[in-house]
């Protein structure tokens, strides 16, 4: 009896390693995945939206930010038209890891979205599955997300909807230390902004790659154009009403002035689609 247990524990072990050595191991194609890359960021640099879509399969899936699957070249075509009208001049990507399983293969990366200017505005991370197709390494499923903390419920962020959004350049003053400024900004300055100009949400940006790496920006976004009106009618000049509540802002305005200087880098209508 003893030696039947024995027999069968043999068997199923040899079972266990030889179907375990049948399994293909995963293949780094790091180099190749950053090769693909390399194209897709030359094509958005170039505005070349057609030879972007041609890096999708038939029928890839993309998966964004704050938004529905969308499906089919032509809906992703779609979506990197629009990024370009949003004023996006370039995307950087950057690969982490990527294996292959045959003909498929797992990429996790992080990205960079730029403005004029070669200013980040807005950092995060993705997997990518891709298929290998006739020799080529196609997208088949691209998922990403944000870094930057999520909207609240007060951000219509609906299909279709436009909102107004400034982008800022914050740099430090040479006494100002990273820690300090972070704590006031975002446990006092935004609060504070936020409670005197309701419809109004300020994220901060810092850099984490590159010549960015620890700088700071910023978005001032607007609940709906109309909110973007009423205090901004047009770049550079408050409404009388927002120079009234800017005069109550001004001591944490002071504050600020003492710790670091803002540009603007641009002004933009974003459509939400």
């Amino acid at each position: 009896m003893k030696k039947k247990v024995f027999i069968r524990i043999c068997a199923a072990m040899a079972a266990f390693f030889l179907i375990t050595g049948c399994v293909p191991q995963p293949v780094d194609v790091s180099g190749e995945i950053s090769v693909a890359n390399k194209s897709l960021m030359d094509s958005f640099i170039k505005g070349d939206i057609e030879s972007l879509t041609m890096a999708y399969t038939e029928n890839a899936k993309l998966f964004p930010t704050n938004s529905p699957v969308i499906e089919g070249k032509e809906n992703i075509r779609a979506y990197w038209e629009g990024a370009t009208s949003m004023g996006i001049t370039k995307v950087d990507l950057e690969t982490l890891s990527a294996e292959a399983f045959g003909n498929t293969a797992i990429e996790e990366g992080k990205y960079a979205l730029f403005v004029e200017g070669d200013f980040i505005v807005d950092e995060g991370k993705y997997i990518v599955i891709w298929e290998k197709v006739d020799g080529k390494w196609l997208l088949a499923k691209d998922i990403m997300n944000t870094s930057l903390p999520a909207p609240d419920n007060s951000m219509n962020f609906n299909s279709g909807n436009i909102f107004g959004l400034h982008h800022l350049k914050i740099t430090l003053k040479e006494n100002v230390s990273p820690a300090e400024f972070e704590k006031f900004y975002t446990e006092e300055y935004i609060p504070e902004f936020e409670k005197l100009f309701p419809g109004v949400k300020i994220y901060l940006l810092k850099g984490e790659r590159g010549a960015n790496k620890d700088k700071y920006g910023g978005f001032i976004c607007f609940k709906s154009l109309e909110e973007r009106n009423y205090w901004i009618p047009e770049p550079g000049k408050m409404s009388e009403k927002g120079i009234e509540t800017l005069k109550i802002f001004q001591p944490w305005q002071d504050k600020a002035d003492k710790m670091f200087t803002e540009e603007l880098i641009s002004y933009t209508d974003w459509l939400v689609f």
